[in-house]
């Protein structure tokens, strides 16, 4: 298994002129009791470190090891594959269609063809549009396969009927719609895997660096308010103040995203708050909103197209925008300040969709942080860029 390089240029981009994730903001918090919202995570689910440790269990609890193999979709971000590279445990990629649903003649395929028994399949919501999964979880039942959805992007559901959960366990990252440091939430669906775990807890002076760093994440972008400056002053304090020296010399990494060392620890009480007293209708609300903002501005370009056009069952987590002259423009874009992200970094496979999608397919903010005048500055910085050739 061979990984794409990340961009080469990509230390020397400037910081974004937006925040690709949601930052702090209390007019997107609300009293739990008024929280009408469907979402498998809301009252079921272990709140872990991050997505990766939440995934990490799901596969242990799958009863992962160096005798078994998974199935994971050709496109997805190098954090997604590191845990089951950590189990030691052999990786297939199955084949995505250009919508990127499954493509099930290849997954039954693989499933023949593995030199291991496969012992679990990973599904992924990208963006907040749900797979239709009814085919795929039957496959996955007539040949013993565990299957776990990747809600990572998808961590609200409107449409019980179409969207319920299929999989055995289903993992989230709540970052990507909550202003919080960590956290990553494993639902159980299936009984026959219930395992009693133990998480670590965080110490006071851990939450109270989370609750700082969460306030801080706000004064990294144009959002000038008191508090903003108040931490601003600190940092700078913090920065003066001389630099303790270490006991010891930090241990090389094998992993990028994926620290097994945090695997037991619980998220923080800071995100769990934040996640239960969030105004999760003004959230979704938002979302949609500026989705369609985007879409309806962006549907017409020459040079590039939406990936999706917003369902009634959909709380995008980002907006899909496939560009037809990446060499041309990305580099430029990312220059101008505009917050974007692309998989480029996924693994090398057969999957051609997956393959063009790694250079082709850019992943754009539409949080609820964002107005509709920021949304017009990235959109007047990608009409203009993607008209030139």
């Amino acid at each position: 298994m061979k990984f794409h390089p990340i961009n080469e240029h990509a230390q020397s981009f400037p910081k974004p002129g937006l925040s690709v994730l949601p930052l702090v903001n209390f007019k997107f918090l609300g009293i739990p009791a008024k929280n009408k919202f469907f979402s498998p995570f809301s009252n079921n689910g272990s709140l872990y470190a991050d997505g990766r440790s939440a995934l990490a269990h799901a596969l242990q609890l799958a009863g992962h090891s160096g005798q078994n193999a998974i199935l994971f979709p050709a496109y997805h971000c190098g954090s997604m594959i590191e845990p089951a590279i950590w189990l030691a445990t052999d990786i297939y990629f199955y084949n995505l269609n250009k919508d990127l649903s499954p493509d099930l003649n290849h997954i039954k395929q693989l499933i023949s063809q593995a030199k291991k028994p496969v012992k679990t399949l990973v599904v992924v919501h990208y963006f907040g549009f749900f797979q239709r999964l009814d085919s795929l979880a039957q496959v996955c039942k007539e040949n013993g396969i565990t299957l776990i959805e990747d809600c990572a992007h998808a961590y609200y559901r409107l449409d019980n009927k179409t969207s319920s959960p299929k999989g055995d366990l289903a993992i989230a990252s709540p970052r990507k719609f909550f202003p919080i440091p960590d956290g990553g939430l494993l639902c159980i669906n299936n009984p026959a895997l219930q395992k009693e775990n133990t998480l670590e807890a965080h110490s006071f002076k851990a939450e109270i660096k989370a609750l700082y760093n969460c306030l801080q994440t706000a004064t990294l972008f144009p959002k000038p308010n008191i508090l903003g400056k108040i931490i601003t002053k600190i940092d700078r304090l913090r920065t003066q103040s001389p630099a303790k020296k270490s006991g010891h010399l930090p241990s090389p990494q094998d992993f990028l995203w994926f620290n097994p060392a945090q695997i037991n620890k619980r998220g923080s009480y800071i995100s769990k708050g934040i996640i239960h007293f969030s105004s999760h209708q003004q959230i979704i609300e938002r979302r949609r909103k500026n989705y369609q903002y985007l879409f309806d501005n962006l549907k017409n370009q020459s040079n590039a197209h939406p990936l999706y056009e917003l369902t009634g069952e959909t709380v995008p987590y980002m907006f899909p925008l496939v560009i037809n002259y990446p060499a041309q423009h990305f580099i430029t874009l990312k220059k101008l300040g505009v917050p974007i992200w692309r998989w480029e970094e996924l693994a090398e496979s057969g999957c051609e969709n997956s393959q063009y999608y790694r250079t082709h397919l850019l992943h754009l903010p539409c949080h609820q942080s964002l107005s509709f005048y920021e949304l017009d500055w990235i959109i007047s910085r990608l009409v203009n860029t993607l008209s030139k050739r």
